[in-house]
Formats: C-alpha cells, structure tokens, sequence
C-alpha cells in the first residue's frame, strides 16, 4: 500500500504550498515548473505544456493526437459511459451543466459574459466564412479592442441606444442580432476596412436584422467611412439608406431631395 500524503496546516499538499515551499514558486505567484513566463521546464519549446503537446508526443496525448484523458476512443478519465465530457454531460449531472440545463459556460443567465462573448466568436466566425477565408487572428485583435470589458462597454451603449429609442421592441446583449453594420458582402466591391472591427458591428432586433439583409449603397458608405467605422463614441443604430435616409440626409443636407 503506497504512503499516504497529507496536507500542510494550509490545507494543500507541500509541494503545491507556495508558503511552506516558497522556493517551488516564482515572482508570479505560479509554480515555477508551470510558469510559461519563467520558461519553465513543465513548457516545450513550442510555448505549450510539454505533458499534452502533441509535436513533443506529450505522455498524455494518446495514439489518436487527443488528450488521452479526453479520447472516447481511449476510454479516458473524462469520458463519462454516455459518450460525452462528463463534466459537461447532463445525464451526469456534470459539474459544466447549469441549473436551467446547459453549459454553464454558454448559458445567458448563469455566464452573460462568457455567453456574448461565444455569441461575438460566432459572428466573426461567421464573417470569415461568408468571405471564404479561414480566421487566424484572436477575435480581440480582429474586434480592435484590449479586452471583453472594452467591448462590453461598447456594446451596451450602442443596446442602451435601441432601447430608449424602440421602447416597444427592447433587447438585450443575449436576445439582439448581431449586425455586421456594412454588410460582409459589401467588402467586395468596398474593400475599405475591416467587416468585424467592433465598430461595425451593432445589436439589433432579429426580425429587423433579416429585413437589412445585404442592403448597402455608396451613400451607405461615404457616411460609414467618415462617421462609424473606428469611431466608438457613434452609438446610433445605423440602417441602410435604402431603408431609413434620415441620418445620411441630415448629415449631408440632403433632405430636400429625399423621395
């Protein structure tokens, strides 16, 4: 029978006590082993832990290229007898699961955050597909912001916006449309710019969101260039000119001339 490890007065195992082993610890706090930023040797050369580091052959990454743990066809740990994660599967009650039946991590109500930050991946992801192109750059850098605090700011000004001006039709970071201002289409014959920076993207209605479709001119344009894109402070709600001329028409003075 193997030895029996106890715990420190600190309730963990020594080892793992960055009081009662200080010196298994770096100036960040990590276990130096397992700190990337100190080079630790629980790091391979490709700047990922060596145990699940498939070009190293990691011990826990199995004949398959999975994370053994993780393999159904390997029978791992975290395979549950349903086929499935077992901390996300519900028949398990997993501890992923929430109490309104889903992912906690994708759920509205248990993770807002998370859950609009899934649904913005999701929108990009989208964009990229629509072009034809594959996405290779961390949504942050492509959205042009440090942080999900930053566009989440962003956001809810431009749903506090919809909100105070469509009273009768509210909507919430986890009900409204995602809205990709100048259509992704549009970047085709208007290459300027870029379809998913934050600032051309928008919270609006569903059903609205189906009527703009593609709907995109070169009056829609000159405004987006000069008055939206890269500009966080424009919180409107912008519709193409083909549906709504009144903001393009001010602007330029054109209300005169409005069919």
């Amino acid at each position: 029978m193997g030895r029996i490890r106890k715990k420190c007065l600190h309730g963990k195992f020594k080892c793992n006590c960055a009081i009662c082993s200080p010196k298994l610890f770096c100036e960040h706090g990590r276990q130096r082993y397992k700190c990337k930023e100190c080079k630790g040797a629980g790091f391979c050369e490709h700047g990922r832990q060596r145990y699940t580091c498939k070009q190293c052959k990691g011990g826990g990454i199995c004949e398959h290229g999975i994370q053994r743990s993780t393999c159904k066809q390997c029978e791992g740990s975290a395979i549950c007898e349903h086929g499935k994660h077992r901390y996300f599967c519900k028949e398990c009650e997993g501890g992923g699961i929430c109490e309104h039946g889903k992912e906690r991590r994708r759920c509205e109500i248990c993770d807002p955050d998370n859950y609009l930050a899934q649904k913005i991946r999701r929108a990009v992801y989208g964009a990229f597909q629509r072009q034809g192109e594959v996405k290779d750059e961390h949504t942050l850098k492509l959205l042009g912001v440090d942080s999900w605090q930053q566009f989440r700011t962003y956001w809810q000004a431009k749903l506090d916006y919809w909100n105070q001006n469509n009273p009768d039709d509210p909507i919430t970071a986890q009900t409204a449309a995602t809205d990709h201002i100048k259509p992704v289409r549009a970047f085709k014959d208007l290459p300027h710019g870029n379809p998913n920076h934050h600032t051309n993207l928008q919270p609006i209605s569903d059903p609205l969101n189906g009527e703009k479709s593609d709907k995109w001119q070169q009056i829609d344009e000159d405004f987006w260039k000069i008055n939206i894109y890269e500009n966080p402070e424009f919180i409107q709600t912008y519709l193409p000119y083909e549906m709504s001329p009144g903001l393009a028409n001010s602007f330029f003075g054109l209300e005169s001339t409005a069919s």
